[in-house]
């Protein structure tokens, strides 16, 4: 007997329990000869009607007995068995027609007028109709044969056998096709095989210690794939099948009395039918412990399950039923992985429950972004290793290889379904589903994780389902909606709880409180009657006008806010943050604002004064600056044969690069991988319009007869004097490859050599390439090699498509601007910025070095990463949200504490970059608009995270307002003051990067760019962090002189400040004595207090 075909097994069990009962329902049982009988009937009749292995019969049946024999019937014919139900739309009959084209259908008379309404509807006609009903537990078939367009019914008076026919069929043989939901409405059809259904129901029969006593509740519509395991569960073990009946089913009283008096002992359903029977017991006021004694096992599956779920049930039930919560899905066969739940269940009520362990034969693999299985709570996407998945999606080829992908642990074949799903190992390695693939959305610029609101809202009481959605509308934003079902809470209540627990990025806009949820055919929550019910809520809401402007300021200061938040819809009492603004944008709309009312409003200011309303009344109460934007306007200077003048920046980093090595480590190089129909020429038209748009990419440095460094720019370059092509073919290796970009990266340019730009693309093959771009930090900086890949991907698509495009006008050069710089401080219109610096760093006395002092100037360099998990950036980007700090304070202040307990100092200086591009002037412009400045933090022991914190933002605020003064000048005045060089006194150097308002995907049609992770091989500091804020993470890098430190000294120094973060964010009145970091054996080199 082939033990991998089911219905050989329940042949098997009819023979030697044919007295047994094998289905019950209200009225009628049915035993296993007489269920075999009927199967039999059926298989022959589909031989009958030339029905092969292989060929698709459909079922459209109201009967579930009838369904459950037509199972059993197709099984044995060695066809496959598809179900359809009435909630089926169009789409799902036109899958059926246009792609699956079965050759039987099986249908129920009272369903042949729906069925008639889909069939006129399209070409293909099904060969064999057969009409089936049930009398005395006796199949009576007729069949319907379509003659000239009409369907006429026929009896069918062919003597059928009662005995199993002699149809081989094998465990690899396909068996069903199961249609899910696909996320754009069109249903997927998922074809299934016997051997890996039997795998699941083996599995369970074992795992449960199933017997002939078992008796299955059957609450799964027969049209999902999961009703299979309470069909086969009791049939290859002769136990009994009940079925309820509708009525039963649509009342959660009546339900409860069924699961008593039928002695149900296994259930398999959702937890939200766990949730509906509970607050039903609870408002019958009955005491109700031990209420189903021969219950001994509730499976739950098919979405996430809640501590708090359990907890009510056994409030209500008691302990004596084992409830199992699994994991899997229709692609993987049923569920393949499992998790008993603890009797002392002692969890937060609002906590997911983990899915557990896999199952026999089957790995659950959740892998993080860089292919590699995932530490203890490491979140990563969740893929399923088994050699008993389905088959995949009939017919979908496509669609299959997107789905069922290479195992991305292993190198040889090795064929893994990745389910979309995101989750994470506990401690004990069991898996925890954190969500789907979306649950992460983007809102107005910010990025929001709708899981976690769903969590926060169902931890008020009284919600038994929550579903939160984004709405896009041509006519408005888009727009956070929740929908939730509850008899108590009122939507006001609820908004009131979510403005509790949630920051202003993640309350909802709409709320709708519904009394129950709409669910779709295959069981789950019907999102497109959601959608559809919110476009109603929206047409009201447009009505209703967010706050007015009630003058000419507020006016303005809104069209300001439409330009730098691209948001259109904007009421006076908005926040900004709320809207997807950010530090740089409050320095941009500070700017926008001085030009527009010629007021000198401060970034605290912004901070303090947050909504368009309270902008408006602060610019009103402040005095008029008549020549404030005269004074800081950029303007062009006249042509000079003889060159122009450099920025403080450029002249220290000319200084710094006179030798080869120092010139080196000035290099700023970036690699990226190309794939695609890559079309050079045109990539190299779009750079020589880059390179002709801006000067400082024509030029070059020099020291004239006065012995100033100037800038000479040429006219013209043309882009192959710096654009090299190499075409090397497959037998280029990966070892090739790299000493070729080694080679590049270490060009050593001659400054006085106009431009100092270099590309290299090598060609592997027709559709592969490698791009490398090479700049000296001396003409831009990391926001000018984005500026350029943005406008040169522009400029390529538009050549490709024949279109024209006109970028952004600019007004100025890098020549005008460090005309303007140096104008300035001529002028000694730097006086108050000058005074500024002067009192913030008064008082810094020397302190030794926290690092060994190197003797020597060697930039060799290396570096350690980290991306910090969504979790905890979640949690980093919620606590600015909800305190009103911005990253970069709340960055700086953890370094500093950092920095504070390895040497004790009490007075920590930080050095840090300041993107000058908040000029209105600057805006997009590429060159060298960096001013490096330094960030000053005193700590006491005794200071709470809180005072840290706040002290720290605030004096970023004040370095923000005084950053154009040059840091030369800072030094100069500093060391004329102090005796000794401030430089010495910087403790480390931080460089905030924030992507958050970069288009990085740097994608053009139809080709790929991915860059590569730039390995770090000269070092400008001893020690210097980088920290990216990206819309959907935060990452950082150390880059060092190993030199300076070991590789284990960066490493431990870089968990010591996420260790410090995660206290910040523990408690804000923690003071700073309190902050454990690690004992003083684990950095050797370092003292940690």
């Amino acid at each position: 007997m082939n033990k991998k075909v089911l219905h050989y097994l329940f042949e098997n069990i009819a023979e030697e329990k044919a007295a047994n009962i094998a289905v019950r329902t209200e009225t009628e049982s049915v035993s296993y000869s007489e269920l075999n009988i009927q199967a039999n009937r059926l298989a022959h009749l589909l031989t009958h009607f030339f029905i092969k292995k292989d060929d698709i019969t459909t079922v459209f049946l109201d009967n579930r007995l009838v369904q459950l024999i037509a199972i059993l019937g197709i099984f044995k014919s060695g066809s496959v068995y598809l179900p359809l139900d009435q909630k089926y739309s169009q789409n799902y009959w036109e899958e059926l027609y246009t792609k699956i084209k079965p050759k039987a259908l099986l249908i129920s008379k009272s369903n042949f007028n729906s069925f008639l309404e889909y069939d006129a509807l399209f070409e293909y006609s099904i060969p064999t109709i057969i009409a089936v009903d049930i009398n005395n537990n006796q199949l009576v078939f007729s069949e319907y044969k379509k003659i000239d367009g009409t369907y006429i019914e026929k009896e069918i008076d062919t003597e059928l056998s009662i005995y199993n026919n002699d149809i081989a069929v094998e465990g690899e043989d396909s068996n069903y096709i199961f249609f899910t939901s696909g996320s754009t409405g069109k249903p997927k059809a998922v074809l299934g095989s016997h051997q890996s259904l039997s795998h699941f129901i083996h599995w369970e029969s074992k795992e449960l210690n199933v017997t002939e006593k078992v008796i299955v509740g059957q609450l799964t519509s027969l049209s999902f794939d999961a009703s299979l395991r309470d069909i086969f569960v009791a049939l290859i073990n002769g136990g009994t099948i009940c079925f309820p009946s509708k009525e039963i089913k649509e009342d959660s009283v009546l339900l409860l009395e069924w699961l008593k008096n039928e002695k149900i002992t296994l259930l398999h359903t959702i937890p939200t039918m766990l949730r509906l029977l509970s607050p039903i017991q609870n408002a019958l006021e009955i005491a109700v412990a031990n209420e189903f004694p021969e219950l001994e096992y509730i499976l739950l599956a098919g979405e996430k399950l809640y501590a708090k779920d359990i907890t009510n049930w056994r409030k209500l039930y008691g302990n004596n039923t084992t409830i199992i919560n699994l994991y899997g899905a229709t692609e993987s066969t049923l569920v393949k992985s499992f998790y008993r739940i603890e009797n002392n269940l002692n969890r937060n009520s609002e906590e997911v429950l983990p899915v557990g362990q896999p199952i026999s034969n089957t790995r659950i693999l959740v892998v993080n972004e860089v292919n590699e299985l995932c530490r203890i709570n490491e979140k990563g996407d969740i893929y399923i290793k088994t050699p008993f998945l389905s088959k995949g999606y009939y017919k979908d080829a496509g669609l299959t290889a997107e789905k069922f992908v290479q195992n991305p642990l292993s190198q040889e074949k090795d064929i893994v379904y990745k389910t979309g799903d995101y989750g994470k190992y506990d401690q004990d390695r069991n898996v925890i589903v954190i969500g789907r693939e979306d649950g992460m959305v983007k809102l107005n610029g910010v990025r929001i994780d709708m899981n976690s609101i769903e969590t926060v809202i169902l931890k008020l009481n009284d919600i038994h389902t929550v579903k939160c959605m984004i709405y896009n509308s041509d006519s408005i934003s888009s727009s956070l909606v929740c929908f939730y079902e509850s008899n108590t809470i009122s939507e006001n209540d609820l908004r009131t709880h979510c403005s509790k627990y949630l920051s202003v990025y993640e309350m909802p806009s709409i709320i709708f409180r519904l009394t129950e949820f709409p669910i779709n055919a295959n069981g789950k929550v019907d999102t497109v009657s959601l959608q559809n019910s919110i476009q109603n809520r929206l047409s009201a809401e447009k009505s209703i006008q967010k706050e007015q402007p009630v003058n000419a300021v507020e006016e303005k200061l809104i069209t300001l806010w439409q330009e730098i938040l691209n948001v259109q819809n904007i009421g006076t009492e908005d926040h900004f943050l709320s809207l997807g603004g950010n530090s740089i944008k409050q320095i941009l709309l500070r700017s926008k604002i001085r030009i527009a009312f010629n007021v000198n409003l401060t970034i605290e200011d912004l901070f303090l004064c947050p909504t368009v309303c309270s902008q408006a009344a602060h610019i009103l109460s402040l005095p008029v600056l008549e020549s404030i934007v005269v004074k800081n306007e950029i303007v062009p200077i006249s042509k000079n044969e003889d060159g122009y003048g450099i920025s403080n920046e450029q002249l220290r980093i000319w200084l710094a690069s006179q030798f080869e090595d120092h010139s080196r480590a000035n290099n700023m190089s970036y690699t990226y991988n190309v794939n695609g129909d890559f079309k050079v020429e045109l990539y190299k038209k779009a750079l020589q319009k880059i390179v002709n748009r801006y000067e400082i990419l024509r030029t070059g440095f020099d020291v004239n007869e006065a012995g100033e460094v100037v800038q000479k720019i040429v006219d013209e370059v043309e882009i192959d004097s710096i654009f090299d092509y190499k075409i090397v073919g497959q037998s280029f290796g990966e070892n090739d490859v790299k000493e070729h970009l080694k080679s590049f990266s270490n060009t050593v340019f001659d400054l006085k050599k106009a431009p100092l730009l270099q590309f290299l693309l090598i060609k592997i093959s027709e559709n592969k390439f490698i791009l490398s771009t090479l700049m000296h930090h001396i003409i831009g900086d990391y926001t000018s090699d984005q500026v350029i890949i943005s406008e040169v991907m522009k400029l390529y698509n538009a050549y490709e498509k024949g279109s024209s495009i006109e970028l952004n006008p600019i007004n100025v050069q890098y020549k005008d601007y460090a005309y303007w710089i140096k104008n300035r401080l001529a002028n000694n219109e730097f006086s108050s910025e000058k005074d500024f610096w002067e009192n913030y760093l008064e008082n810094i006395k020397q302190q030794p070095k926290w690092y060994k002092n190197s003797n020597t100037e060697n930039y060799d360099g290396a570096h350690y990463s980290k991306v910090l998990s969504a979790k905890f950036t979640g949690e980093i980007k919620k606590y600015c949200a909800d305190n009103n700090y911005n990253l970069m304070g709340i960055m700086t202040a953890a370094l500093s504490v950092l920095i504070h307990k390895i040497s004790g100092q009490n007075d920590v200086i930080i050095g840090a970059p300041i993107n000058l591009r908040s000029h209105p002037n600057l805006i997009d412009q590429v060159g060298l608009y960096l001013n490096m400045s330094p960030f000053r933090v005193k700590i006491n022991g005794q200071h709470e995270v809180k005072e840290i914190i706040h002290e720290t933002i605030k004096n970023q605020i004040k370095i923000f307002d005084n950053s154009f003064y040059p840091f030369d000048s800072i030094i100069e005045d500093f060391d004329l003051k102090n005796n000794f060089n401030l430089m010495e006194r910087i403790d480390l150097y931080v460089n905030f990067i924030n992507h958050e308002d970069k288009d990085e995907s740097n994608d053009l049609d139809n080709i790929t760019f991915i860059r590569q992770d730039k390995t770090v091989k000269r070092s400008k500091f001893p020690i210097c962090f980088y920290i990216n804020n990206h819309q959907d993470g935060i990452s950082y890098v150390i880059e060092y002189q190993k030199n300076v430190f070991s590789d284990l000294e960066i490493s431990k120094l870089g968990e010591r400040f996420l260790l410090c973060l995660e206290q910040f964010l523990e408690d804000q009145h923690k003071t700073i004595d309190k902050i454990s970091l690690v004992d003083k054996k684990t950095i050797p080199s370092f003292s940690l207090k």
